[in-house]
């Protein structure tokens, strides 16, 4: 188990510096970016693939149990133990970053299982950004044991406004997330894919990127 809890934190790591590489190559500046991690666990996965390329690292994470490591691991971020959901809709937190980063969880997740992926997330998130900036989330566009589990059938299905998202394209989630930011007043500039693989996951995981700024 610690295993493979090592292979994927190396796995995600490698994920996320092909995206800050590409980020570069297509001239996007980290270094004056307000960076903002959701749902941050320990902050040694993915996060310290950036977090000494920002301005600023600001990390959520609902898990007390997290707190040590976070703060061993990210010495320079602000560090928030706080129920991520909730605290994309506090105006406090509207138009501070610059960069946003959600690790979201696969299937349905709260104390009713209210929550799913990042489906709670997205549709808040552009309020959190300022004028332009840079979004990163994962997808799954096959997910492993898909049906056994109505209730993230039923999710998917309703976010998506699909029946059937058992497999899908790539590029289909990539028009889509554009349609959405639209929809939220923001035009995308860049958008890109880059997969998580791991063990168990194969090539179903991807980071979704995502460079957006507020229409005129």
């Amino acid at each position: 188990m610690k295993k493979n809890k090592s292979f994927t934190k190396v796995i995600r790591s490698q994920a996320m510096k092909k995206v800050v590489k590409i980020l570069k190559l297509k001239g996007i500046d980290l270094s004056k970016m307000k960076a903002l991690e959701i749902f941050a666990r320990e902050g040694d996965w993915q996060t310290l693939s950036y977090a000494d390329k920002v301005a600023s690292l600001e990390a959520w994470e609902i898990d007390p149990s997290f707190k040590k490591g976070l703060k061993k691991n990210l010495r320079n971020a602000k560090i928030k133990i706080t129920d991520s959901i909730k605290e994309i809709s506090k105006k406090a937190n509207f138009y501070k970053y610059d960069f946003i980063v959600v690790d979201n969880p696969q299937y349905c997740y709260g104390p009713k299982l209210e929550h799913c992926e990042h489906f709670s997330v997205i549709p808040k998130i552009a309020k959190l950004l300022n004028n332009k900036g840079v979004i990163i989330f994962n997808i799954n566009k096959q997910p492993f044991g898909f049906d056994t589990l109505p209730l993230w059938q039923n999710r998917r299905s309703d976010f998506y406004g699909v029946k059937d998202t058992s497999k899908m394209s790539v590029n289909w989630l990539l028009d889509f997330y554009k349609k959405l930011f639209m929809k939220f007043g923001y035009k995308t500039k860049i958008r890109f894919n880059v997969p998580r693989k791991t063990k168990d996951s194969g090539n179903y995981l991807h980071y979704l990127v995502f460079f957006i700024e507020k229409n005129d």
